[in-house]
């Protein structure tokens, strides 16, 4: 039987399904398969991921940052759950950011809110569908993907990464 906080909001938390089949192997380039992601703006739908700035030999996922009144560029490596990424604004450890999409300059944030630190929660659209949320507090690595339907979701996924 499922835990009831696998739920949240009507939708399955799938992060919560396959973090104990990735637990032991998060040192993405030892791993025998790779779940990169293809993100876009959960607002005007461009794609986030930047081709021109490779992190782990893959397009990054490309962000404006903003922070204590400064603004800078975010690249986030395109493996799920890989934290590696480069910035360029100087920031302190545990302070909250705000995510802006590069295209629409949208403030990319939600209700969600972190259940490591309670910090906000902000949202990614995934290119096949479902969304990604990521804590916006440096140095928690807290996020997790969001489905309606689990089973497309699921099916998709061994479809395109076999079974682990």
């Amino acid at each position: 039987e499922l835990n009831p906080s696998f739920y949240d909001q009507g939708h399955f938390l799938i992060s919560e399904l396959i973090r104990p089949l990735l637990d032991g192997k998060l040192r993405f380039l030892k791993m025998e398969k790779h779940i990169a992601l293809k993100i876009k703006c959960p607002e005007c739908k461009h794609s986030l991921m930047d081709p021109f700035h490779s992190i782990n030999e893959l397009p990054s996922v490309k962000l404006i940052l903003q922070a204590h009144g400064e603004e800078g560029v975010l690249h986030i490596c395109s493996y799920y759950g890989c934290t590696d990424h480069e910035m360029d604004l100087e920031m302190k450890e545990g302070e909250v950011t705000h995510f802006v999409c590069p295209h629409c300059e949208s403030d990319l944030k939600s209700a969600h809110l972190c259940r490591e630190c309670h910090s906000p929660m902000d949202p990614f659209d995934m290119e096949r569908g479902g969304r990604l949320y990521m804590c916006a507090r440096k140095g928690c690595n807290m996020h997790f993907l969001n489905f309606k339907n689990v089973s497309d979701a699921l099916r998709r996924m061994y479809n395109e990464y076999g079974y682990f």
